[in-house]
């Protein structure tokens, strides 16, 4: 190998810690929803577990130049891939928040020490007409590593389903960090730091320190601390932290929000091209000045486009709408196997198979079923990131029994996750961003889950449907609970078994399904009751009139989600403004489906 490319690849291989710099930094952002919502993080231990990759960086960067010159450029630059591959597989190891901070903190003193090695070694190795080139490879590489970061956590977001995704976007780090460590065992020794080392002079840095900190330098001192303490005030890492959360408020789903992620890495990858092509022709003040107007003009818009709710400006698709449950999420435990259930999650199951963004605010246990349940809910594109992980309650069970005219009946477990479901920011947000939400009484039945559930549905903005689907089971209900979720509601599903004891315990007249409905909408200013009559179709009362559907024929298999199905086809149907008359018809097709076929959710492939 020639000098020339033994100069480069000694270059390249120490500014590959810029690259690990990159991707440590940026990878987090794919994962740090769930990690919230995994370990119910508030917001400010959130905070604290986003940014102690940060804390371990300024510790890093203030001490990195110690083990440089006390054992050497090569050593330290080994010893960063050691941080950056430990922290990696911590990171993606870790037990519990304290573990993660504690893993991630070291993977910041690997990316703070990597700021003062790397390009020390490279400007020490490089003769001086090609020292710049070769190091400006570092500031190349970091922003590679942001590219790929992004990229990475978007393929395999795509690759791998369930809960632990997150554990490997962040161990996919230990690869790179790895070949790194690997590739260090073959790089010399810098020259100046062994000739320093020769001459005795390693640890006599006084008169250089004083040469340096003086009064007459306090201009150039400060306007190099200002520019770079600035540069990070900015906000430009809020974006990259946290790019694909701030996508997905926009109304993209998942999948979009971290393909858009990486559009943000690509552009600072090609304008670390153009900065490094202009700075020698425009100067470093002009540049500056441009860089500087360019991220007030970006992040000011960014800002300003959030906080008048303009954010989706100049897209010319029509965001979906958002369809959010809250409420239980269980298995029925029927006597051929388990299947997934829980009427809100049901319904928002059906809502995504059918064409809306769907999330669900809910609990699950720390358990095999928990982690299944997740699975089953990312698998029916579910945002299941309002679902508490709950290590004292257990995921709930439900015992079905079907009897010969495939009615069913339920025992139901106490004590379950879903009977303590925690209030959150993340169940804030998804109820703030709803454009329906679903709540019953089931999950109302215990003091927590009450109030979880009443203040999601009282976050939702005025034009959103509140839909109280009744859905009595046993004794989990009261005419207190009745009344007070009809006066939280804007409308309301029940079933003709219901509708009886509904009108008993809310002192409706008698009369005809028509005339108790249309009172219901009255008394409690709802503005659509529906009614499920299996067999007998549905019908739909408002203000405006009453519209009845005929159900289709079918061959029924078990009537369990053919509720929610129709609850789902109701709510999608009025969102997408069609007639209540087309509506029911839908619905009642889609219900007819679902009663033809096993288990609550099964898939439906003529409305996907």
């Amino acid at each position: 190998m020639s000098d020339d490319r033994r100069l480069f690849y000694w270059s390249l291989t120490s500014a590959l810690a810029g690259f690990l710099f990159g991707f440590d930094t940026v990878v987090i952002s794919g994962a740090e929803q769930t990690i919230q919502h995994l370990w119910n993080l508030s917001a400010g231990v959130h905070g604290i577990a986003m940014g102690a990759a940060l804390y371990g960086t300024v510790l890093g960067s203030l001490a990195g130049s110690w083990p440089a010159d006390r054992f050497g450029r090569r050593p330290t630059l080994l010893a960063i891939g050691v941080l950056f591959l430990a922290s990696a597989i911590g990171s993606a190891l870790a037990p519990n928040v304290t573990f993660f901070i504690a893993a991630r903190f070291v993977g910041g003193l690997g990316i703070g020490v990597s700021t003062v090695a790397a390009p020390m070694y490279i400007s020490e190795i490089a003769p001086p007409e090609r020292r710049g080139r070769l190091a400006a490879l570092f500031q190349f590489n970091i922003v590679l590593g942001i590219v790929i970061a992004f990229a990475s956590n978007a393929i395999v977001a795509r690759i791998v389903a369930g809960p632990d995704a997150w554990r490997w976007m962040l161990g996919v780090a230990a690869a790179p960090s790895l070949v790194y460590s690997l590739m260090c065992l073959g790089l010399p020794e810098s020259p100046r730091w062994l000739r320093m080392r020769a001459e005795g002079i390693m640890t006599d840095r006084t008169a250089t320190r004083g040469g340096f900190w003086t009064w007459r330098l306090r201009v150039p001192i400060a306007l190099a601390f200002l520019v770079a303490f600035f540069n990070q005030l900015s906000g430009i890492n809020a974006i990259l932290y946290f790019a694909p959360r701030i996508f997905a408020l926009t109304g993209l789903g998942e999948q979009a929000a971290l393909l858009q992620s990486i559009g943000i890495g690509v552009t600072n990858l090609l304008f670390t091209f153009v900065g490094l092509w202009l700075i020698d022709r425009l100067g470093r003040r002009t540049l500056l000045l441009i860089g500087s107007i360019g991220y007030i003009l970006s992040l000011g818009a960014c800002a300003w486009a959030f906080y008048t709710h303009h954010e989706s400006i100049g897209d010319p698709t029509p965001p979906r709408p958002l369809i959010v449950g809250a409420g239980e999420v269980l298995w029925d435990l029927f006597p051929d196997g388990d299947h997934f259930g829980g009427a809100p999650a049901n319904v928002v199951v059906h809502a995504a198979a059918l064409g809306a963004d769907a999330a669900l605010v809910s609990a699950v246990g720390r358990d095999a079923r928990g982690d299944a349940a997740l699975e089953r809910l990312a698998a029916g594109r579910v945002d299941c990131t309002a679902v508490s992980r709950l290590a004292g309650h257990p995921t709930g069970v439900v015992h079905v029994r079907i009897d010969a005219a495939g009615l069913p009946s339920y025992d139901i477990a106490v004590g379950s996750a879903w009977d303590f479901i925690p209030w959150t920011a993340l169940v804030e947000r998804a109820a703030q961003r709803a454009d329906a939400i679903c709540f019953g009484t089931l999950a109302q039945a215990s003091a927590e889950s009450r109030a979880t559930i009443r203040r999601a549905v009282a976050a939702t903005r005025e034009a959103a449907w509140r839909l109280f689907d009744v859905n009595l089971r046993q004794t989990y209900y009261d005419a207190g609970l009745l009344v007070e979720s009809l006066d939280l509601a804007n409308a309301v599903k029940l079933n003709e078994e219901e509708l009886p004891v509904v009108a008993r315990l809310c002192g409706l007249e008698s009369g005809t399904p028509v005339e108790q409905l249309r009172e219901l909408c009255g008394r409690f200013g709802l503005r659509l009751a529906a009614l499920t009559r299996g067999a007998c179709g549905s019908l739909l009362v408002s203000a405006q009139g009453a519209w009845e559907a005929p159900a289709p024929r079918t061959e029924i298999v078990d009537t369990v989600g053919a509720g929610d199905a129709f609850t789902a086809a109701l709510l999608l149907g009025i969102l997408a403004g069609r007639s209540l008359d087309e509506v029911n018809e839908r619905a009642n097709a889609v219900a007819a489906y679902v009663c033809s076929q096993p288990g609550a959710t099964p898939p439906i492939p003529f409305f996907q």
